[in-house]
């Protein structure tokens, strides 16, 4: 599982904002750790699917969080 775990171009979870927002998480288990970040995405990042006009650095993790608003394969990096 290790090897999925690390970061990436893409999953770049050592982005400052990423940081911030796992703070946010909450939960006694990995459950409800994985319900509260499904519920801090999706209410807290905007959908919107012409966001990749901006290019690769769109489908960064960091991208969602710098720009409020991505669409879903950034979004659930």
């Amino acid at each position: 599982m290790e090897a999925y775990l690390q970061a990436t171009p893409y999953f770049d979870y050592q982005n400052p904002l990423i940081e911030q927002l796992s703070r946010q998480v909450s939960g006694a288990n990995d459950r409800e750790k994985a319900v509260s970040i499904y519920y801090l995405v999706r209410d807290g990042i905007k959908y919107n699917p012409y966001t990749l006009k901006d290019g690769l650095g769109s489908l960064k993790a960091s991208y969602c969080l710098e720009h409020h608003q991505a669409f879903c394969i950034p979004k659930s990096a």
